[in-house]
Protein backbone atom coordinates (compact mmCIF):
# COMPACT_ATOMS: atom_id res chain seq x y z
CA UNK A 1 0.00 0.00 0.00
CA UNK A 2 2.91 2.22 0.67
CA UNK A 3 4.03 1.75 -2.99
CA UNK A 4 0.69 2.79 -4.45
CA UNK A 5 0.80 5.74 -2.21
CA UNK A 6 3.94 7.68 -3.63
CA UNK A 7 3.26 10.59 -5.22
CA UNK A 8 -0.68 9.87 -5.25
CA UNK A 9 -2.62 13.22 -4.90
CA UNK A 10 -5.36 11.19 -3.52
CA UNK A 11 -6.76 7.96 -2.13
CA UNK A 12 -8.75 6.72 -5.14
CA UNK A 13 -5.12 7.18 -7.15
CA UNK A 14 -3.86 4.89 -4.01
CA UNK A 15 -6.76 2.45 -4.61
CA UNK A 16 -7.14 2.59 -8.20
CA UNK A 17 -2.94 1.91 -8.22
CA UNK A 18 -3.15 -1.08 -5.30
CA UNK A 19 -5.90 -2.85 -7.29
CA UNK A 20 -4.47 -2.59 -10.72
CA UNK A 21 -7.25 -0.75 -11.77
CA UNK A 22 -5.42 0.17 -15.58
CA UNK A 23 -4.33 -3.20 -15.63
CA UNK A 24 -4.24 -5.79 -18.37
CA UNK A 25 -5.05 -9.37 -17.64
CA UNK A 26 -3.53 -12.27 -19.53
CA UNK A 27 -5.53 -15.49 -18.81
CA UNK A 28 -6.28 -19.25 -20.62
CA UNK A 29 -9.17 -20.03 -21.55
CA UNK A 30 -9.31 -22.28 -18.57
CA UNK A 31 -8.05 -20.09 -15.82
CA UNK A 32 -10.73 -17.09 -16.99
CA UNK A 33 -13.83 -19.59 -16.26
CA UNK A 34 -15.74 -17.50 -14.33
CA UNK A 35 -14.81 -14.09 -14.90
CA UNK A 36 -16.00 -11.29 -17.06
CA UNK A 37 -14.09 -8.38 -18.36
CA UNK A 38 -15.36 -5.78 -20.65
CA UNK A 39 -13.01 -6.72 -23.95
CA UNK A 40 -11.52 -10.16 -24.55
CA UNK A 41 -8.62 -10.69 -27.04
CA UNK A 42 -8.34 -13.92 -28.28
CA UNK A 43 -4.37 -13.48 -29.28
CA UNK A 44 -3.54 -15.94 -32.13
CA UNK A 45 -6.44 -18.11 -33.66
CA UNK A 46 -4.22 -20.73 -34.99
CA UNK A 47 -3.26 -24.64 -35.17
CA UNK A 48 -0.26 -23.74 -32.98
CA UNK A 49 -2.31 -22.37 -30.72
CA UNK A 50 -5.20 -24.57 -30.97
CA UNK A 51 -2.83 -27.98 -30.88
CA UNK A 52 -4.99 -29.71 -28.76
CA UNK A 53 -8.32 -29.14 -30.63
CA UNK A 54 -7.89 -31.97 -33.44
CA UNK A 55 -7.80 -34.56 -30.88
CA UNK A 56 -11.05 -33.79 -28.92
CA UNK A 57 -13.23 -30.99 -30.92
CA UNK A 58 -16.07 -31.19 -28.76
CA UNK A 59 -13.79 -30.23 -25.84
CA UNK A 60 -11.89 -27.66 -28.40
CA UNK A 61 -15.08 -25.95 -28.67
CA UNK A 62 -15.80 -25.79 -25.28
CA UNK A 63 -12.89 -24.28 -24.50
CA UNK A 64 -13.50 -21.84 -27.11
CA UNK A 65 -16.54 -20.61 -26.01
CA UNK A 66 -15.57 -20.70 -22.45
CA UNK A 67 -13.15 -17.89 -23.49
CA UNK A 68 -15.47 -15.94 -25.60
CA UNK A 69 -18.21 -15.68 -23.08
CA UNK A 70 -15.86 -13.83 -21.04
CA UNK A 71 -16.24 -11.05 -22.88
CA UNK A 72 -19.19 -8.44 -21.68
CA UNK A 73 -19.46 -5.94 -24.58
CA UNK A 74 -16.58 -6.18 -26.75
CA UNK A 75 -14.45 -9.20 -28.27
CA UNK A 76 -11.82 -9.52 -30.68
CA UNK A 77 -9.96 -12.30 -32.22
CA UNK A 78 -6.39 -12.14 -34.48
CA UNK A 79 -5.34 -15.02 -36.44
CA UNK A 80 -2.30 -15.59 -38.94
CA UNK A 81 -4.99 -16.58 -41.50
CA UNK A 82 -3.17 -19.64 -42.98
CA UNK A 83 -5.50 -22.47 -40.88
CA UNK A 84 -8.63 -21.84 -42.73
CA UNK A 85 -8.50 -25.24 -44.00
CA UNK A 86 -6.90 -27.25 -41.06
CA UNK A 87 -7.93 -28.96 -37.86
CA UNK A 88 -9.82 -25.52 -36.60
CA UNK A 89 -11.66 -24.55 -39.51
CA UNK A 90 -14.74 -25.26 -37.93
CA UNK A 91 -13.69 -22.31 -35.39
CA UNK A 92 -13.84 -20.37 -38.17
CA UNK A 93 -17.15 -21.55 -39.63
CA UNK A 94 -18.65 -20.55 -36.43
CA UNK A 95 -17.66 -17.11 -36.14
CA UNK A 96 -18.37 -16.78 -39.79
CA UNK A 97 -21.76 -18.30 -39.19
CA UNK A 98 -22.34 -16.02 -36.17
CA UNK A 99 -21.69 -12.93 -38.33
CA UNK A 100 -18.34 -12.03 -37.02
CA UNK A 101 -17.08 -9.42 -39.18
CA UNK A 102 -13.30 -9.81 -40.38
CA UNK A 103 -10.87 -6.77 -40.70
CA UNK A 104 -7.97 -7.56 -42.67
CA UNK A 105 -4.78 -5.31 -41.65
CA UNK A 106 -1.61 -6.12 -43.24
Amino acid sequence: MRASADGAAEWRDVLDEFECADAVVLLTAHRSKGLEYHTVFFLGIHERQWWAYKNDPREGTSTFFVGLSRAAHRLIFTTDQTDRTGPIADLFTMLAEAGVPEINHR
